[in-house]
């Protein structure tokens, strides 16, 4: 899209103590404020904006040199906003905002680019503000396939939250999870991740600014009876996020824009106890790509997982490792028992994308094999299209 330099329409008119202002841009913004002040009693503030495929680009100077810098690759030429935004209020005792009212905003950002993706996303706000807290009676942020909501409130001056937030998948209602938060002035503020999905799953801890743009915090990871403390901290002007756990595993990522990218390192980093692999441990080094959930990849040059108890042995577990969205390749397992008896084995899959492929109850088209090495043996299995193929 291509913008020519907008029209301004401006007005502004008193009477006694009020003052009345418009401002029209090219009729895709329109905005009307009402502004009384009495000489006594109480003054009142309305503001009313309309927008009409208002393109984000023409913000695109302040978006550049006030926006943090990771909001800059989600809009383009084509990026627009549609809707309204009303604020209601009368004076009030706040130092922050000095009036007390309603605030109600109703907006369709269209367009939004996300990585190669370019996707729309509503927005609606319910709140209120009284003496420098505003209270957030219901925020919703909506793609297609998911939807956010969060109620609660926070001081305006320290901007700690305080409420819910959860997320849902659209197309049934699913509650996928939920962040509590809990404010500690003047600086921190408590929080409790959980899912549905695992009840036993939760992460717990404490978040804390500094002037230099981050959030630092400490928190633990707990998970069928394992707990994990970490640290953390997360750049905001860019969403780079780092995490550690003492000395056995470290994380380094960006949050946005796509494709995500994180870099993690485990060294005796204990697995939880449950399955398989209960209190083995693992260590090496492991890359992650992720644009959506049917564009994503995982990899590793090598992989350790040692103390893997099976049938009254113990085993350790080498293997180079690559996942994408529909496909599986580990091509040179090695296994070693107590005893240094070497197995060699390897798998792969390939086929149907594994969302897919659950949502089929695993008939859908797929290729898969299993060989195992030992004593100049080899055994194979062979999976083809959900059923089983040969030994």
């Amino acid at each position: 899209m291509v913008l020519s330099i907008p029209e301004f329409l401006t007005k502004g008119m008193q009477w006694a103590d009020s003052y009345r202002g418009e401002l029209s841009l090219d009729e895709r913004f329109n905005l009307l404020s009402v502004y009384n002040l009495p000489e006594e009693g109480i003054g009142s503030l309305h503001i009313s904006t309309r927008m009409d495929e208002f393109p984000l680009s023409f913000l695109s100077p302040s978006i550049t040199r006030y926006a943090p810098f990771f909001l800059q690759p989600y809009y383009h030429e084509a990026t627009n906003l549609i809707g309204n935004i009303t604020f209601q209020s009368e004076t009030g005792k706040g130092s922050v905002m000095p009036f007390d009212g309603s605030l109600a905003i109703d907006l369709a950002l269209r367009e939004m680019k996300v990585g190669k993706v370019e996707l729309d996303a509503g927005f609606i706000f319910q709140g209120y503000v009284a003496q420098d807290v505003l209270d957030v009676e219901a925020l919703t942020i909506a793609t297609s396939g998911y939807r956010m909501v969060y109620s609660g409130k926070t001081d305006l001056h320290d901007w700690l939250p305080s409420g819910q937030l959860d997320l849902f998948r659209s197309i049934d209602g699913q509650l996928l999870g939920s962040i509590n938060f809990f404010d500690e002035p003047p600086k921190r503020y408590r929080f409790m991740i959980t899912t549905p999905f695992e009840r036993s799953l939760s992460i717990e801890g404490i978040v804390s600014s500094s002037p230099q743009n981050l959030l630092i915090g400490d928190a633990q990871l707990g998970i069928f009876d394992t707990v994990y403390p970490f640290s953390f901290l997360l750049q905001t002007s860019t969403l780079q996020l780092s995490i550690k756990q003492e000395n056995a595993f470290s994380l380094s990522t960006n949050l946005a824009p796509p494709p995500i990218m994180a870099d993690i390192t485990s060294d005796g980093l204990t697995l939880p106890n449950r399955g398989f692999f209960a209190n083995a441990e693992i260590s090496g080094e492991t890359q992650v790509a992720f644009n959506n959930s049917r564009n994503w990849n995982v990899s590793s040059d090598l992989l350790t997982i040692a103390g893997v108890a099976f049938q009254g042995h113990t085993y350790s577990l080498q293997t180079a490792l690559a996942i994408t969205q529909d496909s599986i390749s580990l091509p040179e397992i090695l296994l070693t028992d107590e005893q240094g008896t070497e197995l060699k084995s390897k798998l792969s899959y390939t086929g149907s994308e594994f969302l897919t492929l659950a949502k089929q109850s695993f008939l859908a088209p797929f290729d898969a094999s299993f060989t195992l090495e030992a004593k100049n043996e080899r055994k194979n299995c062979h999976l083809a299209d959900g059923r089983r193929g040969a030994y």
